[in-house]
């Protein structure tokens, strides 16, 4: 299915869609701004880590965002609670209360 737009327009969707670009065949230029968040264990082709620079300093919330919680990758599919602070922020008390969520 192709997805036209015209300057200005947004698109959302969940980065688990699979989706490809097209080719420019106008006499416009096109730019776009991409930003993708997704589940910590779907990584990108085209982005395997966060540079060091981006990381230096980073708090534990920015690291989980940058995609940055573990060296071992096994923790993607299965993280410490340590590694997902956003969890907590976002559950409050109730995240540390029970095994389940």
């Amino acid at each position: 299915m192709q997805i036209c737009g015209k300057p200005g327009d947004v698109f959302l969707f969940a980065q688990n869609l699979w989706h490809a670009g097209s080719p420019n065949r106008s006499d416009f230029t096109r730019r776009q701004l991409f930003i993708g968040y997704s589940p910590i264990w779907m990584r990108p082709i085209d982005y395997h880590a966060a540079s060091p620079a981006l990381l230096e300093g980073a708090d534990p919330i920015r690291r989980q965002l940058l995609g940055a919680i573990s060296e071992n990758y096994f923790k993607f599919y299965v993280p410490d609670e340590s590694m997902v602070p956003l969890k907590e922020l976002w559950l409050g008390d109730a995240a540390s209360k029970s095994e389940y969520i």
